[in-house]
């Protein structure tokens, strides 16, 4: 049986569908060739698993996006994007970190020319990136790559927010336009302002970025959000941390002098020689104030109103932060926590039987693919629903199934539905053997998700199924199976007795016809695949010789060929 097992030796095409270069191409073609894939989707993006149900599905979108009218938008899900969040969050990070500084710093010159001259083009480039760049839609969970809607959608969310945050929003204007010195440093303590704001506004992005990176590392969600509520709290911090600086700050541009009743000047801060200490002295004064802890009394009436705002938005943020970790450690992380714990009990039982590490990476793999990361009794949950609500949810979770194939699109719903009620749900590992040669297999086979080869009695790989594509159907007009059937990645397929199969579809004499002959047509393309393998194989030192091989390799082979 272990020669059936996969090892693929079908050649791959060029899956990006992209028009082929000739060999001796020009430098710029081929430059722009790769600039193209990295628009598009890669299939080794961690959110794929869980967008898409097997590798097929992401190729078949990969097409798509290729030959659409927008195939010049960049795929939330491709490898240029991934730079470009990368890029955007460390460029975010370190002026969300860097700018409040400045003002501990009086404003350094040296510092802000770098901002604006090194790192305003930056952020300016992508800002228009943005502008071509697709997104999931968290509601629906659908990939949109229409361009009008992405730019409606970045326009009327952080795009403002993201101009705001350069230095060419007010402050390179103001710096042309303004001839005045005291309107000019007027207008650069505005522009700072709404900076400052405007990176607050990130935030979330940032927060986000985080999460998706830890559960990349398989850190679970409990720690994940735990780390990402303590960046968010001192990012919040550092932000107050500017803001009651700068409320005195600002009234000395104007008046030239700080009250001496200022905090500034009671509590001699400032008077401090070291960047550190300034910085940690107001920092642990926020938090105090933040968190309710009495530490300074503010007398100035501005910045005594600055005090209560960060106070009173400190306790609300309190409040929810206890909130959010109760719900998170008490009811959110129930079902991961017992998947946790059943991953765990598997991993001690497995160790105990000594199974060998390949089938524990196939148990591992399955579970993980099954479960998604969350624990939950399948069968305990449908048998809490109607006839009828589990009926319909059975269709929902076939649907695409049945979109996909042929003989499906030709009934009619209630067929469709009683069809299903009888049907099993299976899911196969990769390298999974799913039929032998010779078996008496009466069942035939739909596949929901996945891919899977087919091979012939020598061991011959003829080609590969997918989702939509049925397979077994040699039971049909043979005692015994006549093909080996190995998954090539973790499939989901629907099977049904082959006598079961056929009373649902003697009331529909058309359907079973077409059906019938159908699978006649594909077993007859199995066995021209067959024949030309085989003469492949036979002929092969010949083109080796006329160096076909060397040359130009043949493309991948599909059963509707």
């Amino acid at each position: 049986m272990s020669k059936y097992q996969h090892k693929c030796n079908l050649h791959v095409q060029d899956d990006y569908g992209l028009p082929k270069l000739a060999p001796n191409a020009h430098w710029t073609k081929k430059l722009g060739r790769v600039l193209r894939k990295l628009v598009l989707i890669n299939p080794n993006h961690p959110k794929c698993k869980s967008l898409f149900r097997s590798k097929s599905v992401i190729l078949r979108e990969r097409k798509i996006h290729t030959s659409g009218p927008n195939f010049f938008v960049i795929h939330p899900l491709s490898t240029l994007n991934a730079i470009l969040n990368a890029t955007f969050v460390i460029l975010w990070l370190y002026l969300m970190v860097m700018e409040p500084l400045m003002i501990f710093m009086a404003m350094t010159k040296y510092i802000e020319n770098v901002h604006r001259i090194v790192l305003t083009p930056v952020q300016l480039v992508l800002i228009l990136l943005f502008f071509n760049r697709g997104y999931i839609d968290k509601k629906t969970n659908q990939i949109v790559l229409e361009f009008k809607k992405i730019i409606r959608r970045y326009l009327f969310t952080y795009f403002i927010f993201d101009y705001l945050s350069t230095y060419f929003a007010i402050d390179i204007p103001a710096r042309w336009i303004l001839q005045s010195d005291k309107e000019k440093e007027g207008a650069e303590r505005l522009a700072y302002s709404l900076r400052i704001f405007a990176y607050s506004i990130r935030i979330h992005t940032l927060i986000e970025f985080m999460d998706h990176s830890l559960r990349n590392i398989k850190l679970n969600k409990t720690l994940r959000s735990l780390s990402c509520y303590t960046i968010k709290t001192y990012l919040i911090l550092h932000l107050f941390t500017n803001v009651i600086v700068a409320v005195p700050y600002l009234w000395y541009v104007y008046t030239n002098e700080y009250s001496p009743r200022s905090w500034l000047m009671t509590t001699g801060i400032f008077f401090k020689q070291k960047l550190y200490q300034r910085y940690f002295e107001t920092f642990r004064m926020v938090c105090c104030l933040f968190f309710g802890i009495p530490h300074t009394v503010m007398e100035v009436l501005n910045e005594q109103i600055c005090a209560v705002i960060i106070s009173f938005t400190g306790r609300l943020y309190t409040l929810y932060l206890l909130a959010d970790i109760l719900r998170l450690l008490g009811i959110a992380g129930v079902s991961e926590s017992m998947y946790q714990r059943n991953m765990s009990l598997m991993q001690s039982y497995l160790a105990n039987q000594g199974v060998p590490d390949n089938l524990k990476n196939r148990i591992f793999g399955y579970c993980k693919f099954k479960f998604q990361g969350q624990y939950f009794e399948e069968n305990e949950i449908r048998n809490t629903l109607s006839h009828k609500l589990r009926a319909e949810l059975f269709l929902f979770t076939a649907r695409e199934m049945i979109q996909k194939t042929q003989v499906f699109k030709n009934l009619p719903g209630p067929a469709i539905g009683s069809i299903m009620e009888v049907m099993k749900c299976e899911t196969f590992s990769p390298t999974d053997i799913i039929i032998t040669i010779g078996s008496e297999i009466s069942e035939v086979y739909f596949i929901s998700s996945g891919t899977v080869a087919v091979t012939n009695s020598a061991g011959y790989e003829l080609c590969h199924l997918e989702d939509g594509d049925e397979f077994g159907t040699s039971c049909l007009f043979f005692k015994r199976q006549i093909y080996a059937v190995v998954a090539v990645e973790t499939a989901v397929v629907f099977v049904i007795n082959r006598n079961q199969f056929m009373e649902f579809l003697y009331p529909y004499p058309e359907v079973m016809n077409g059906f019938y002959r159908s699978a006649k047509e594909k077993l007859a393309k199995l066995k021209k695949l067959e024949d030309t393998v085989t003469a492949r194989s036979i002929n092969l030192l010949s083109q080796l010789e006329r160096g076909n091989i060397l040359e130009k390799r043949d493309k991948r082979l599909t059963a509707d060929e």
